[in-house]
């Protein structure tokens, strides 16, 4: 078996728990609808959409394999990973209450907890936009400006497609994921759109997943020592 292989029969494992009861997955052990990661780098990389979620009494679907793609970002790079694992009824990029309410306070806590330097959201969108991705920044807002992580980002993922910032998915609601973590952290987030055809063609797929590491380790490595370890002063 070659490596695309490997990958490929990896990624369907994963996708196993996602796809459960028509992709609207399974409660965990702890009766949370989401699943946390715990990782060993200042990056949180969060996935809302990686089942079923509803907006507005519409069922939305599922984004295909973002929960796997956060999944193996988080086991190769010690990241800290979020991931949704069942649909409750719930949308956390559209609505601050509630079940939705409490993915956000989880990720203000592993943000806390963790001392992250940077959140990173991982969305799927159609292919029918002008882009293949589009990175949400809020017009720099929800990044605090920090165009040097924004440049990596952007750079790496021109390597794997079509790259656009602020085109369609902005990240300028204040119910969206990223926006809300940042108003209320401080800690620069980016949302990542990824288009059907790269996260559903393998090799496309194991392409952008080299892309995403590569951003990930960079990132870590610009995040500053004294944000990451602060030490309290006497």
């Amino acid at each position: 078996m070659n490596d695309i292989e490997d990958f490929i029969k990896d990624i369907r494992k994963i996708n196993e728990k996602y796809v459960q009861n028509n992709c609207n997955g399974s409660l965990g052990e702890n009766s949370n609808n989401f699943m946390i990661k715990s990782g060993k780098i200042p990056i949180l990389i969060s996935a809302p959409h990686a089942v079923r979620q509803i907006r507005k009494g519409k069922i939305k679907g599922a984004e295909t394999l973002t929960g796997p793609i956060v999944e193996i970002l988080c086991a190769k790079t010690g990241s800290n990973g979020i991931i949704r694992t069942c649909n409750l009824g719930d949308d956390p990029n559209s609505e601050n209450e509630g079940v939705s309410l409490a993915y956000k306070n989880a990720i203000l806590k592993t943000i806390e907890e963790k001392q992250i330097g940077c959140m990173i959201e991982i969305h799927g969108c159609k292919d029918d936009y002008p882009f293949e991705i589009d990175v949400g920044t809020n017009y720099g807002l929800n990044i605090n400006s920090e165009d040097e992580y924004l440049k990596i980002i952007t750079e790496q993922l021109r390597v794997v497609g079509n790259t656009t910032v602020d085109c369609i998915f902005d990240a300028s609601s204040k119910t969206i994921v990223s926006n809300y973590i940042n108003k209320h952290s401080k800690v620069p987030c980016f949302q990542i759109e990824l288009c059907r055809s790269l996260r559903c063609d393998a090799s496309r797929l194991e392409k952008l997943m080299n892309s995403l590491e590569i951003i990930v380790h960079k990132l870590s490595q610009q995040i500053e020592p004294n944000k990451r370890f602060d030490e309290p002063t006497i």
